[in-house]
């Protein structure tokens, strides 16, 4: 069935496209990562004649029947997916889908990615719309992955204003053996933020990795130990 942003695209004075979601396909459902640590994420997007092709890689409810609408306007592609299925099941999966869209200029877009989620307020559960940018990026998990850690080109650099940016090493006193190795990014206000660390013993050997998050405008920390981490990174 035919399913589009007509009504929205009128109501709202948008430039809007025609796009329609032609296809869609999935893997089985992957209950064996942790989803606590698994990002949604872009994982290809391409172009083959009239058709946007899109792999995302997405968490969701075991029992999910997705229902996608794309919308195209300026920059930006505006994907979202309603579950419609009757059921809910007591556990979520790690999916993969790939999407055929028709009607999309180029694939030089951001994604905006949409979606439904239960919370648990006062007054019972609220459903309520979630957005958030997909980036792409073959890691499915928040941490990052073993490349980007040893990534050693370029290391311990700093803006015209001292702001660490990038990878920077810290060292055992005295030694030139890595300590703890950080991410750094400037923020919206051009200060150094951490996106995350990894700590590791006199041998070399990981201890644990943590990474920052920002969640319903809170920001928090995930730690796993560095057994845990080579453990998932490796599956």
């Amino acid at each position: 069935m035919r399913r589009s942003f007509f009504t929205f695209c009128f109501l709202s004075g948008m430039i809007c496209f025609s796009q329609e979601v032609v296809a869609v396909s999935s893997n089985n459902c992957d209950q064996t990562s942790n989803s606590d640590y698994i990002r949604n994420r872009l994982i290809e997007q391409r172009k083959v004649g009239d058709t946007t092709i899109l792999k995302i890689g997405i968490v969701e409810n075991c029992e999910i029947i997705p229902a996608f609408l794309a919308k195209y306007n300026l920059d930006t592609l505006y994907l979202s997916m309603e579950n419609v299925s009757l059921t809910r099941a007591a556990c979520v999966c790690c999916f993969e889908f790939e999407l055929k869209i028709i009607g999309i200029a180029d694939t030089t877009f951001v994604l905006d990615y949409a979606y439904e989620i239960i919370e648990a307020t006062s007054s019972g559960l609220t459903q309520k719309t979630k957005h958030e940018s997909l980036l792409i990026s073959e890691n499915k998990f928040i941490f990052p992955s073993l490349s980007e850690i040893n990534e050693s080109r370029l290391v311990n650099q700093s803006d015209g204003n001292g702001n660490r940016v990038g990878i920077w090493h810290y060292y055992f006193d005295g030694t030139d053996r890595v300590s703890k190795t950080c991410y750094f990014v400037l923020d919206s206000n051009g200060i150094s933020e951490q996106l995350w660390v990894v700590l590791y013993d006199s041998d070399g050997r990981i201890e644990s990795v943590c990474v920052s998050r920002t969640k319903d405008g809170m920001k928090y920390t995930d730690c796993i130990s560095g057994e845990e981490y080579l453990t998932w990174i490796q599956n």
